[in-house]
């Protein structure tokens, strides 16, 4: 049969028409970003997360106190936020010990979304963002001027008052990461991917955020010079995340990343666009009817200088905002006020040269209980994590004003709780709990926890002056941990051991030194002077902070596990989990850090201060142990 050639040109050069159609129908579907869209990490939610480093050192200095710019591409996985505040939440990006900034994502109030929040030492001022779970969305911190602002595709959200970001000591900025910190509480860890991460040194505008919205950052960019760190994610393999700024700040992959975290990513695709030719435009955001934006209170005592602004641009409460459109979310600036005025102020700011501690009151022995009742003994959990231990000689632990930390009324009410494991031998210089080696108190000791014999009674003493010394004697074993509880209210101090009170006593409010010093909070020992040196020898955990009066139940039910350092009423959280360095983390996430301390006051150093020790008395599982007081 004779092949018909001419046919099947025909039909060949026919086809090829049709085929380019269909190549230029693809590419014209394709989005003009798609060329962005390299590599991003992804995050489980339990133990993932990069470590960046100490803040001050990635932002240049310590002017990001004041100004900064921190934006994130984030795509949140479709799971359960935990239910806690912003700032204990799951972290996206920001700093930790102490946590004072950032962006995470918590349930808070009933509300599952992401957070951008600032510490200004009078509370956390917070907005909160809507988002879609399992789609890309880019959120921005901007911090400059007083004023915390909250970004979403380029779209401002809502404005609060935020002054400086809180630093509780020189040492206390932190160290900045993304997706988590490294720390045993899962509730703290991000589930989802992240990418395109930027560091400012500048308070960006809107039209600047909105302009590079969907593409990388250049040598272009007008804030170029303020660049202080830029992650895109280049890297694409390795436990090493690359800084593609000038200024070359490694990141480090842990909690078990590695290549299987580096996905492919979705973000910076501009919405509604199928041309392939990019034009770097933001897509102009929807017009929304804007509203009034409405504050919700974390306090019944907030401060008038943490009224939120109303936004700019806030849609109403019915508008369905499409995820990847830039138009403004639903936005909830919320403003806590937990500490009231002063910062953080060094132990040598409060005067204690003219404050004289009644020392010719004797307290009457015969009215102090020496804990006759045999008690149960408590077996801290197995596995611990840390403690610190001190010598007995010069260590200490310095903390912020009491006033400060614990808030107004703190002098008729407040509850303090530790683990405890004394050694050596323990001394009183004068006949005072006062006087007797601190555990945990105030200087110019008003009241607290100390250790000593008094009236030949060997005790660790609860305390407190009213005018006079009112004290509990709690009887224990050396080398042996021991839970104590000290809770004032109502005009009665209560002692607590291994979570059985033991005795309690008619005892006012606090005095307040007459010199009008503030008070300040010290943690295993205090040092006036050579002979006026009451520093503690042992081990102490676990040191919380309450601003309510706690009942001898809620003490018993969770003195044998962690905290998860949201619950209501605390005011500092000591877990120890640092496990090294000079800084105490305040787990609460409220950021008031403690100094670790090696000498003073003509109590020259000896080159070691407080030392980290593990296991510590407690350990924090999912499952706490029973708390039973009796032997495990």
């Amino acid at each position: 049969m004779k092949t018909d050639y001419s046919t099947i040109k025909k039909i060949r050069w026919g086809v090829v028409p049709l085929f380019l159609l269909v190549i230029l129908t693809i590419l014209n579907v394709v989005p003009a970003s798609t060329e962005n869209a390299g590599t991003a990490l992804s995050f489980n939610g339990m133990d993932n997360y990069v470590a960046l480093g100490d803040t001050g050192d990635l932002m240049g200095g310590d002017a990001w106190t004041n100004t900064k710019t921190i934006s994130v591409w984030v795509k949140p996985a479709a799971v359960s936020a935990p239910a806690t505040a912003p700032e204990s939440g799951a972290l996206i990006v920001g700093n930790d010990r102490p946590r004072t900034f950032g962006i995470s994502r918590a349930n808070y109030n009933g509300s599952d979304q992401l957070w951008v929040w600032n510490w200004d030492g009078n509370g956390a001022d917070r907005i909160g963002i809507d988002f879609t779970p399992g789609e890309w969305v880019q959120i921005v911190l901007v911090h400059d001027a007083g004023v915390l602002s909250a970004y979403r595709n380029g779209v401002l959200v809502g404005s609060v008052p935020s002054a400086t970001t809180f630093v509780p000591n020189g040492t206390g900025d932190g160290n900045l990461y993304l997706g988590g910190e490294g720390r045993t509480n899962t509730s703290r860890y991000f589930a989802g991917e992240i990418d395109e991460v930027r560091f400012w040194n500048a308070a960006l505008t809107e039209a600047s955020i909105q302009s590079w919205l969907y593409q990388g950052v250049t040598s272009a960019h007008p804030n170029w010079a303020d660049l202080a760190a830029y992650y895109p994610m280049s890297d694409g393999a390795g436990i090493t995340l690359s800084d593609d700024s000038a200024n070359n700040s490694l990141g480090t992959l842990s909690g078990g990343m590695g290549d299987a975290n580096w996905v492919s990513s979705g973000a910076m695709t501009e919405p509604g666009v199928s041309t392939s030719t990019s034009t770097n435009t933001a897509v102009s955001p929807t017009a929304t009817a804007p509203a009034t934006l409405t504050p919700i209170p974390t306090s019944t005592a907030v401060a008038p200088t943490n009224t939120p602004l109303p936004p700019t641009a806030t849609p109403t409460a019915t508008a369905v905002v499409p995820t990847n459109t830039p138009a403004p979310p639903t936005a909830t600036p919320t403003s806590t006020a937990v500490p009231p005025t002063s910062t953080s102020v060094p132990a040598t700011a409060t005067p204690t040269a003219t404050v004289v501690v009644p020392t010719n009151t004797p307290a009457p022995l015969t009215a102090t209980p020496t804990s006759t009742a045999v008690l149960p003994t408590a077996t801290p959990s197995s596995g611990g994590g840390y403690a610190l231990q001190f010598d007995g000689n010069n260590d200490f632990v310095t903390f912020s004003e009491t006033s400060a930390i614990l808030a107004s009324g703190w002098e008729d009410t407040k509850t303090v709780s530790l683990w405890v494991k004394p050694s050596g031998i323990a001394t009183c210089t004068a006949p005072s709990p006062a006087h007797c080696d601190n555990i945990f108190g105030d200087r110019p000791r008003w009241w607290g926890i100390s250790r000593g014999t008094l009236g030949g009674n060997d005790r660790i003493w609860i305390w407190n002056y009213d005018g006079n010394y009112d004290m509990i004697g709690i009887d224990y074993v050396a080398d042996e941990w021991t839970h104590i509880a000290l809770v004032h209210s109502n005009g009665v101090l209560r002692a607590y051991k291994n979570g059985v009170e033991v005795s309690s006593v008619s005892s006012g409010a606090t005095l307040q030194p007459s010199t009008g010093g503030q008070p300040v909070l010290y943690l295993g020992g205090i040092i006036n002077n050579a002979a006026r040196n009451w520093t503690f020898a042992g081990q102490i955990d676990e040191v919380r902070l309450w601003n309510v009066a706690r009942t001898g139940a809620e003490i018993a039910q969770d003195m044998n596990q962690t905290l998860s350092g949201n619950e209501n009423g605390l005011a500092a959280y000591y877990q120890m989990s640092d496990g090294a360095g000079l800084t105490l983390t305040d787990d609460s996430g409220q950021g008031w850090a403690g100094t670790l301390q090696d000498g003073t006051n003509a109590v020259p150093p000896d080159g070691q201060p407080p030392l980290w020790v593990s296991p510590g008395a407690v350990y924090g599982g999912t499952i706490p142990p029973t708390a039973t007081n009796t032997p495990l």
